[in-house]
């Protein structure tokens, strides 16, 4: 799942209205310029923070840039 523009509520209500339980992140570089609350550690943060699992997996699965 994508995050597009979504400001971090909104990601929250969008997992949420699905039942999600846990995010895998399977990002190489888990940054953003442009929307800092996808940070990897901001978004373990606000997903912890409302009781959704944040599992970072992407030394092992992410790919690498060109």
């Amino acid at each position: 799942m994508g995050h597009s523009t979504l400001d971090i509520e909104d990601f929250v209500s969008l997992l949420k209205k699905y039942g999600i339980e846990r995010v895998v992140d399977v990002r190489r570089f888990p940054t953003s310029r442009r929307s800092p609350h996808f940070k990897r550690e901001s978004l373990k943060t606000s997903l912890e923070e409302v009781g959704i699992e944040y599992i970072y997996l992407g030394d092992l699965l992410g790919g690498f840039r060109k």
